[in-house]
């Protein structure tokens, strides 16, 4: 995750106001000096394993292998088996020169049953993973919840049940404990909105439940269980240690069609519902009144108790953005299935919004069908940088495209160059080859795309050689390092002379791909069994041709990615 500080001021900014330092370091084109370049993962997604040293199944682990719930009914059960080899994982994000590594720990292999002591083989695991970043040299960050609750909890009511909030206080202490000596940074909860609305309002995230006063009710006791997450970290670290506490957010830019009264109140209602449900709490201490009063007819909210918000209300060192698309919505139902782009379902994750239209903009849309659009990036920071004066703020950009346009105050600046640590050369005397390569990735970086890059085989081994920047101005649209081609020589256990290559622009379920041709040995394709490969941008198991070593000529093979689960080797558990 990267963060980007935003100084505390005396007067809260103004809508469209970007505060003191940050305006000033943006009309240089600067970042500032503690901005951390980065990756972040997810555990189901990445670690595998999910039957060893006491880990006992989540609710996406039953989810995914419900028939029907996922592409394909691909499963989290190898991902990039990540749980066995990640100290190679860690090897490639030093080489690939990244300042930090947010990943999520497994609560159900943390604490089996959701309760109770924690399974120290499981712990153990954790721990050599942050001693083997801090050896790197990269910062450890650390998310308590990327939405695998233990199934055991979830068969006792889940979310909506108050207890689940103070089972992950407790939780949030026993990783605390074990990693706050060393572990600075930590996130209580990301994208609560998925965990609350697609989980148990839409169906389409696990655990697939779709009950719309389950949902709020889900939602208000993620929020409690931010709050008391975030004091039981702060209680449980060793002492002399002071943890700095996080949450993600994936809030949505709404925008009404037009500027009709029934447009304008469509706006309002999914914003409370996208995102005042949680910053409301979070940030402020309360809830929006307007989001009682739409949903009045399905609750009373009885289920939230004097002190609820306050206790969700904790002090912040980072406020995590998530952004994916705008929501453009407008008043009046039309028929036809809901385009929200958060998947088929006859469910709605939008309580009581039934009358609500979402319309997609027009424009390039990426993999997963959202409208390209970096102004609502800006249009979030500014807000929560004004409805959070003080705080900093970590910003992540999920799609393609930088916010080159700004609809106000003005066009914003390029980025420009970020004070990487030094490091030796990789060889030989002279200029550091490593600079060509930060050249190519910074840009690809700073649009947000990298989410992770584990086994990043064809850039890593590629080594430096052939790596350029595509531009002065990081247009996304295009690749943007590109290596090899004909007459150049490829590098060791690279491609073969006159092979395409390239470093793509990642988009969900196609992040890095390679372009093989017919009997190239591709050295970065692991197998999964006698006889066969993992070979597709499905990762599924394959017969392995006779000719080569899973791969046919002119195949995709996807073999490094973002957080969604469509890239190599993480199954694409999100329905499809």
């Amino acid at each position: 995750m990267t963060t980007v500080p935003t100084a505390a001021t005396s007067a809260t900014p103004t809508a469209g106001e970007v505060p003191g330092e940050a305006a000033a370091l943006a009309r240089q084109g600067r970042f500032p000096t503690d901005f951390l370049w980065g990756a972040a993962t997810a555990s189901y997604q990445i670690e595998g394993a999910v039957a060893e040293d006491g880990r006992t199944p989540s609710i996406w682990d039953t989810f995914s292998h419900t028939p029907g719930k996922t592409e394909n009914g691909d499963t989290g059960d190898t991902a990039v088996d990540h749980y066995h080899r990640s100290a190679e994982d860690v090897a490639l994000m030093a080489r690939l020169g990244l300042g930090t590594y947010r990943f999520s720990v497994s609560w159900s292999r943390v604490q089996p049953t959701g309760r109770g002591p924690a399974e120290r083989r499981g712990l153990d695991f954790y721990r050599r993973l942050v001693d083997d970043l801090l050896a790197r040299g990269i910062r450890p960050m650390v998310t308590l919840y990327h939405w695998d609750l233990p199934q055991e909890l979830e068969d006792a009511g889940g979310w909506p049940e108050r207890e689940t909030a103070h089972r992950f206080a407790e939780y949030a202490a026993l990783v605390g404990e074990a990693l706050g000596d060393r572990v600075e940074l930590f996130t209580t909860l990301n994208e609560p909105w998925c965990s609350a609305f697609l989980g148990y309002g839409s169906g389409v995230h696990a655990p697939g439940r779709t009950d719309p006063v389950d949902a709020l009710r889900a939602a208000h006791h993620l929020n409690l269980a931010h709050g008391l997450g975030a004091q039981a970290l702060r209680a449980s670290v060793p002492a002399g240690r002071t943890p700095k506490i996080a949450v993600s957010l994936n809030p949505s830019a709404v925008r009404a069609r037009t500027a009709a009264p029934e447009d304008e109140d469509a706006r309002r209602r999914i914003d409370a519902l996208a995102n005042r449900v949680f910053s409301g709490p979070m940030l402020r201490g309360a809830y929006p009144e307007d989001l009682f009063a739409d949903t009045a007819g399905l609750t009373d909210w009885s289920f939230v108790q004097d002190g609820d918000a306050r206790t969700a209300c904790q002090p912040l060192d980072l406020l995590g953005i998530n952004y994916y698309a705008p929501a453009i919505v407008s008043g009046g139902r039309v028929d036809g299935p809901r385009d929200d782009g958060h998947g088929a379902s006859a469910h709605s994750p939008w309580p009581a919004a039934d009358d609500v239209t979402f319309h997609q903009a027009e424009g390039e849309r990426t993999a997963m069908g959202w409208g390209v659009d970096p102004t609502g990036l800006y249009d979030l920071l500014v807000k929560y940088a004004a409805e959070a004066p003080g705080r900093a703020a970590a910003g992540h950009r999920e799609r393609r495209g930088l916010p080159g346009r700004a609809r106000r105050p003005g066009p914003l600046p390029r980025p420009g160059p970020h004070p990487l640590p030094a490091r030796p050369p990789l060889g030989g005397a002279g200029r550091d080859p490593r600079r060509r390569r930060r050249a190519g990735l910074l840009p690809l970086v700073a649009a947000g795309q990298l989410r992770v890059v584990l086994r990043l085989r064809q850039a890593v081994r590629r080594g430096p050689r052939g790596l350029r920047h595509a531009g002065a101005h990081p247009a996304v649209e295009r690749p943007l390092v590109r290596a090899g081609g004909p007459g150049r020589r490829a590098a060791p256990g690279g491609l073969p002379p006159g092979a395409r290559r390239g470093l793509i622009p990642p988009e969900p379920g196609r992040a890095v791909a390679r372009v093989l041709t017919p009997g190239h040995r591709p050295p970065f394709v692991p197998r999964t069994g006698p006889g066969s490969t993992r070979c597709s941008a499905r990762n599924k198991v394959v017969p392995r041709p006779g000719w080569g070593d899973g791969a046919r000529p002119g195949h995709v093979l996807s073999c490094g990615g973002s957080v969604t689960p469509e890239s190599r080797g993480v199954p694409p558990v999100y329905p499809g």
